[in-house]
């Protein structure tokens, strides 16, 4: 889980150097980050369901 999460964190520590940039993007990021989320568990997900049937 921590790897998939790392270029998220990494871009986000990037923003804060950047503080213009992340006032300027503050609602692109929630939504990027939303997408990324529902991205993320749905792997997961995807990856249960098809342990379970084989």
């Amino acid at each position: 889980m921590i790897p998939a999460a790392h270029p998220f964190l990494h871009f986000r520590d990037q923003s804060k150097k950047n503080p213009v940039r992340k006032n300027k993007s503050k609602s692109q990021s929630a939504t990027g980050l939303l997408l990324f989320h529902l991205q993320f568990h749905h792997y997961i997900y995807n990856k249960k369901n098809k342990s379970k049937t084989t």
